[in-house]
Formats: C-alpha cells, structure tokens, sequence
C-alpha cells in the first residue's frame, strides 16, 4: 500500500493515514484474516511495512481537529513485552500530549492487545502518531513495526452534564443538613 492514504470515517469524518515505508492492510486471523498477534478474531488492522528497520509511527492527520483518539498496540515483528507510544500534535505540529503503555504482544487473537488514547478538553488535535518504541539489544536500537486495528475518536470535546454539575453543587449542602439530621449533637 502506498504511504498516504486517503481515509473516511463510517460517519464521514476524512484524515490521511500515512507512514514513510509504507502501509499494510489485513485482518486479524479468524475468518480468514492472516494477521496472527493479539487483535480481537476478524479485527480489520493495518501496519507500518517498515519491517522494523528503522523508526516507525502510523501516523493520521485529520481535516478537522479532533479532542482525542486511539487504538490497540500490536508489534507486526515481534512476540513478547511492548511499550506502545501515542502522541497529539496541534495544527503547528506542536506536541500536545504523549503517552505510553507497557504490553504484549501474541498470537493469541483474543483482544488482550494493549489500548492507548487521548482525550483533551478541545477539540485541537489534528495528528495523532502511534509507535512502538525501540527496545535494546546490545548497544543497538530495535525498531518494532506497528499495528493498529479500529482507531476511535473523540469529534467534540466532552462536556460535564449540566444535571450532574447541579447535583454536584447542590448535594454538598444537602448532605451536610442529612448528616447533621442524623446525627445530632449530643452535647
């Protein structure tokens, strides 16, 4: 697959999915997908073709900014413990946030692959960048090829209930005077 790709939301939301060496769309095995690590069986996937010979990231830009995302973590080369890596970057591609995950990765298909996401109070995120970090072997750096399945995102940034904000506001007092009613001062 070539290095950018085009992608829409199953609600219409465009980003471009990118990755300098390339990027590789299979399916989690079970129903005939050919992708044995730890993604739920039939999970839709897609990787970094790097083959973990140098630094790696899928990265998506969106045509609008987003207030969070994220997705599981699973090596494409590699079996064993992982430490999965997520950053935000803004519209100057400034770094937001960044964020690691121990795991594993296995062959196993049981969704047991690590999840990572961000949320922010804004919507200002319009790249996010998912990694595995290089772990060391002697005095070399491995780089670990990335795969990722169903990448969820937060469009809008969340808002407090104006219910619970009430109820918070509100209830202080009132369990102050319920307190107070049941336990009286025996003085």
């Amino acid at each position: 697959m070539p290095s950018d790709v085009d992608v829409t939301s199953f609600l219409g939301f465009a980003s471009t999915v990118n990755n300098p060496g390339g990027l590789r769309r299979t399916d989690q095995t079970g129903c005939g997908g050919t992708y044995p690590v730890n993604f739920a069986p039939c999970d839709a996937t897609i990787f970094d073709d790097n083959l973990g010979l140098r630094p790696n990231a899928v990265t998506i830009r969106f045509a609008s900014p987003v207030a969070g995302g994220g997705s599981q973590f699973a090596s494409t080369v590699y079996v064993g413990p992982i430490t999965a890596q997520l950053q935000a970057f803004n519209s100057a591609d400034v770094l937001l946030e960044s964020f690691t995950l121990s795991g594993f990765t296995t062959g196993a298909a049981d969704n047991s692959a690590p999840f990572l996401g961000i949320v922010r109070t804004q919507a200002d995120i319009t790249r996010l960048e998912f990694s595995i970090l290089p772990y060391e072997v002697g005095d070399l750096g491995i780089f670990e090829a990335v795969g990722i399945n169903r990448v969820e995102l937060l469009i809008a940034a969340p808002i407090p209930e104006p219910a619970a904000s009430l109820l918070l506001i509100l209830g202080l007092p009132f369990a102050a005077l319920a307190a107070k009613r049941r336990w009286p001062n025996k003085a």
